[in-house]
């Protein structure tokens, strides 16, 4: 039977198991280095793993919460259509996630409701390692998901704390899918305190010990089904990159072939060469098909993202406004100055972390692509050290899709 590779990314450690039929065959950590390449250490550490020449062990990854942004949006376009729901918040991307100047990587969508939906998008340096090292490995990728997906097939928990270098998430789960999602930099976690007690792990991962909680994300991204929907799959063609050059080397192989049948027997080549023709005018009927479909489902996604540029333009009330901003900025945190039109604002604010306060501002539903402009500095207020930063943000109803 054949052997799934769980690996699990954070900011700080790589984790891997070896999954046969449920059961952790073998484990695995190290630390990451700051400055260095991932893949090249996702090679070092898999090259200990007790890997079968045959048949190939596949891989699966789950990707921390610090280069894994999940979300449930809201206010979408009311879309039956799995694929062109998809496909419209690939396209508006840069309003729902943050980007930090990183380029991101959208995967699949899990409607809830109509107009509400879950949605990932990962930090495509990390996906690019990731498919570097299984292409090194001779490993073929079976999905990427993020970790907070993942941890429900890992732990034995409906509501689960989780730390990913400073990036922490507060996580629900029902019937091991997660319900809720909340990523900061400000949830409390315990995870010093003698009264803590490690989240409760799955059976498989209980002859690991104390420390079995640890892999919870590496052995439940292996237990996820192939159709998940806020993954990277290669059955989607998401990872196609290591597939497309075994192709094109099976190709060059088999033309190989064929020119030296040609040379033996002229009649075998003719009959190459016309079921060749044959097979390119079958590919030609089909990419016909493809592309009168595409057009169809291209208009479609054109009148959605249509609706999505229509949304109604309501009068912003700058008193509410404030209430949200108050309600949602670290303890601490003072609101110097603020300014807004009908296209965004600015706000200038004194925090205890810069970065909380601009997670805060990011988390306010009429709010999109907040950033800090401008320097961050130091002072002391009343005995206490604050940062004081300018934010620039635009307003929901002010984002339209480029032409």
């Amino acid at each position: 039977m054949t052997i799934t590779v769980g690996l699990s990314i954070a900011s700080d450690h790589i984790r891997a198991v070896g999954v046969r039929a449920g059961q952790i065959m073998w484990s695995l950590d190290a630390a990451r280095a700051i400055e260095g390449d991932l893949a090249v250490e996702i090679v070092a550490l898999l090259q200990h793993a007790q890997l079968p020449r045959w048949p190939r062990a596949v891989l699966a990854a789950a990707i921390g919460p610090a280069a894994a942004q999940t979300k449930y949006l809201e206010r979408l376009p009311e879309v039956d259509d799995r694929v062109a729901l998809r496909s419209i918040v690939r396209e508006s991307a840069p309003r729902f996630f943050l980007r930090n100047g990183i380029p991101l990587v959208v995967a699949g969508v899990r409607a809830e409701r109509p107009g509400s939906a879950w949605a990932v998008a990962f930090d495509e340096p990390i996906v690019g390692a990731i498919e570097r090292a299984s292409r090194d490995l001779r490993l073929r990728i079976r999905l990427i998901a993020p970790t907070v997906v993942a941890l429900g097939r890992g732990l034995d928990e409906t509501v689960v704390l989780w730390a990913d270098g400073d990036v922490r998430s507060e996580l629900s789960f029902v019937e091991r899918k997660l319900s809720s999602a909340r990523r900061g930099y400000d949830i409390a976690l315990p995870l010093d305190g003698a009264s803590w007690t490690p989240p409760r792990v799955v059976d498989a991962l209980r002859p690991l010990g104390a420390d079995g909680w640890t892999f919870a994300a590496a052995y439940g991204v292996t237990q996820l089904p192939l159709d998940e929907p806020l993954a990277l799959r290669s059955s989607a063609g998401d990872l196609d990159a290591g597939n497309a050059r075994r192709g094109m080397r099976i190709a060059a192989a088999a033309l190989a072939v064929a020119s030296l049948a040609a040379i033996a027997a002229p009649a075998v080549a003719n009959a190459v060469h016309s079921r060749r023709v044959g097979v390119r005018l079958a590919a030609l009927g089909r990419r016909r098909d493809e592309s009168a479909s595409a057009e169809v489902e291209l208009a479609r996604i054109s009148t959605a993202l249509d609706e999505v540029e229509a949304f109604d333009i309501s009068r912003r009330s700058p008193t509410a406004l404030l209430s949200r901003l108050s309600a949602v900025m670290p303890d601490g945190s003072v609101l110097v100055t603020i300014r807004i039109d009908s296209v965004g604002g600015t706000v200038a604010l004194l925090a205890p972390r810069a970065a909380a306060a601009l997670a805060a501002l990011d988390s306010v539903p009429e709010i999109v692509a907040p950033e800090i402009v401008g320097p961050v500095t130091k002072e002391i207020i009343g005995g206490r050290e604050l940062e004081r930063s300018t934010m620039h943000f635009r307003f929901v109803r002010a984002t339209s899709r480029a032409r």
